[in-house]
């Protein structure tokens, strides 16, 4: 046991984070949503007497110990039955960080920040499914686009760009359609007219008169997905249209009022793109006021078990029973890297479902050949300890990658050569030092 002292100093500590800093464990399964903040020793169990109660058959009266440790919080196996889980690895005690996965027995939790209340899961917007993270990324777009201000919608592939626009285009109330366009689909030259219109024989092949996307769009919502591949001449067109509101098709003498909400997606950041040249900086002056940054679904652990019994539900339908998960599957969903994000989890969950018989517990045998050799789990974790000699040499260098990095926890363990798992661990060892103080300098 740690002295008074000590344990009076690590609640300090806590007490100066911001309430968006303070971490927790929220409970993804099989129920989403119960939280777990350790301010003092807290017991998480089956019996009715815990701080936190998980009921189950696979978990102890008394499972696990929570306290704090610094800024974060420690977890410690109380010799349960079927112990303690952390990133996949069984540990008997160990230090823990934002990110990392727990599982007692049948339960998976996520230690995540910024929660003081119990959470739920659901659709924030027709066909958008998410929980409080991405409804808190999304509050200040939602209330732009019942202004009708044109939005940048920037994240990477199978992020959800389109299901983010189309929640825009229903949270905006507006009555015209929604309208989405690839613009990398578009030949050059035919960019302008397929955009703004043109009349019949405004060009060869033009046999019959078009509005446009953008009056298609009218008093509705257009997304230029991949805008930055439109020409310069097309850009040009284009912050024309926004700046007064008009479009005039090629052919046509006159120009046509439009009320539109413009979004923009793109998988670069935009002031990478003006730096490259793709990119005209007076129409990010006039489209990029707002960009909404979609995390990466690596980024989302916490939704990653009730996106996929949502797909795996929505494959099965009424034609077979819901399949049960395996709460060691889900564990291992939540610690993957997910490089095609929510499109992959999706399609894995289907295919998983095709493979099932029906019976039993969708588990690790349902994954195709490809994933099972992704099936290994980070290196066990640390007992929890401050660490010395050798763990001390290479803490030191994390915290100089750190400061080079701008306290990027991913840069620093990629300029190290070690996963970013490892750099948690690494500064887990270590209680007393404080990340957000690092960050705070640079």
């Amino acid at each position: 046991m740690r002295d008074a002292d000590q344990t009076e100093t690590e609640r300090t500590l806590r007490a100066k984070l911001p309430i968006e800093q303070q971490p927790v464990i929220l409970w993804v399964y099989p129920e989403y949503g119960r939280l777990t903040l350790p301010l003092r020793r807290h017991v998480v169990g089956r019996s009715e007497g815990c701080d936190t109660v998980l009921p189950g058959t696979k978990i102890s009266r008394e499972h696990a110990e929570l306290s704090p440790v610094g800024a974060a919080f420690g977890i410690r196996d109380l010799d349960s039955r079927n112990g303690v889980s952390v990133n996949g690895q069984r540990v008997s005690g160990t230090a823990l960080m934002a990110g990392d996965v727990l599982r007692l027995g049948e339960w998976v939790g996520v230690v995540v920040t910024g929660l003081t209340e119990p959470a739920s899961f659901g659709e924030l917007a027709p066909g958008l499914l998410g929980g409080p993270g991405l409804a808190a990324r999304l509050e200040s777009a939602r209330k732009l686009a019942e202004k009708g201000i044109p939005l940048v919608i920037q994240g990477r592939t199978g992020t959800g760009k389109e299901r983010i626009a189309r929640a825009l285009h229903a949270w905006s109330k507006r009555p015209g359609e929604y309208v989405g366009v690839n613009c990398a689909a578009i030949p050059s030259d035919l960019a302008e007219a397929e955009l703004f219109g043109h009349t019949k024989g405004a060009f060869t092949g033009a046999d019959r008169a078009r509005p446009g996307y953008f009056r298609q769009a009218d008093q509705g919502t257009l997304l230029l997905d991949e805008f930055l591949e439109l020409a310069p001449r097309t850009q040009a067109k284009l912050l024309r249209v926004l700046e007064e509101q008009e479009v005039q098709p090629l052919g046509d003498s006159r120009s046509y009022r439009i009320d539109v909400l413009v979004l923009a997606a793109t998988q670069q950041p935009l002031a990478t793109l003006v730096e490259a040249g793709q990119l005209r900086n007076d129409l990010v002056a006039r489209l990029g006021v707002y960009t909404i940054q979609l995390p990466s679904l690596a980024e989302r652990k916490e939704d990653i078990p009730s996106l996929f019994a949502y797909f795996c539900r929505d494959q099965a339908g009424s034609a077979m029973a819901h399949p049960q998960i395996d709460p060691e599957l889900i564990e291992w969903l939540c610690i993957q890297p997910w490089p095609q994000n929510v499109r992959e989890l999706e399609w894995l969950a289907r295919a998983m479902v095709a493979l099932h018989d029906g019976s039993g517990l969708l588990s690790f045998d349902q994954l195709p050949p490809q994933y099972r050799g992704a099936n290994t789990m980070p290196p066990p974790a640390p007992s929890g300890e401050p660490d010395t000699g050798e763990g001390r040499e290479m803490f030191d260098r994390l915290v100089k990658a750190l400061d080079e990095n701008g306290g990027v926890i991913v840069r620093a363990a990629e300029a190290l050569g070690i996963t970013r798992q490892k750099a948690y661990r690494i500064l887990g060892k270590q209680p007393g030092f404080a990340l957000e103080s690092l960050r705070r300098r640079r």
